[in-house]
């Protein structure tokens, strides 16, 4: 079982999520929130190489997008998981997550 998530830095304000996104792997990301809004542009991340997400991951997800609307920031996703839009939906969180 592949338990590990990492962020990788792709330039110009765009990130990648790699790994699963999960109970596992969500409190060593929590960390990451100066590393993201370090610059003065929009941050957008990439989540197609997310290989598994649950309802941790999506907190997660949740805390950049309100630290982002706390910096005056926005933050966006793309290549947003199957997976993750139903979690989105069903909590009726759609529009945040949209990508």
């Amino acid at each position: 079982m592949n338990v590990a998530c990492r962020l990788e830095s792709r330039g110009n304000g765009r990130f990648g999520l790699v790994g699963d996104l999960g109970f596992d792997t969500a409190a060593g990301l929590l960390g990451y929130d100066d590393m993201l809004f370090q610059s003065t542009g929009a941050v957008v991340l990439d989540l197609g190489g997310v290989t598994d997400v649950d309802s941790a991951g999506m907190a997660v997800l949740l805390r950049w997008i309100g630290v982002a609307r706390r910096l005056d920031r926005e933050v966006s996703f793309d290549n947003v998981p199957e997976k993750l839009r139903s979690l989105a939906s069903i909590s009726d969180l759609d529009d945040l997550i949209a990508g």
